[in-house]
């Protein structure tokens, strides 16, 4: 499994990072940067640090590489912003193991 960092990628200040994965055959797709509490229903292409999936370019779709299940629509917010709209039952998430700190 080939890991693709996102060259749009910025940081965001008061962020947390979430593990989207495939709901059906578990591969990881992406690790995003999670602004809020909100429900997740939406990746902004410049919040997406990396994944499997090349974001160097805008899809049409995301399509989960393991099992080919659409994950997300590529579509352009009110304010000009390019997002990805998740398919609900399509991607499950939840955040990195965490790395062992050294004492």
């Amino acid at each position: 499994m080939q890991i693709f960092k996102n060259p749009n990628c910025r940081k965001v200040k008061g962020s947390h990072i979430l593990e989207v994965i495939c709901a059906y055959c578990k591969y990881f797709i992406a690790n995003y940067q999670k602004v809020g509490e909100s429900n997740f229903v939406k990746m902004y292409n410049e919040r997406i640090i990396d994944g499997t999936i090349d974001f160097s370019q805008l899809h049409g779709a995301i399509f989960c590489p393991g099992c080919g299940a659409r994950i997300a629509t590529r579509y352009t917010t009110p304010d000009k912003k390019e997002a990805y709209r998740l398919v609900p039952s399509a991607f499950n998430k939840r955040k990195p193991a965490s790395r062992a700190k050294p004492k």
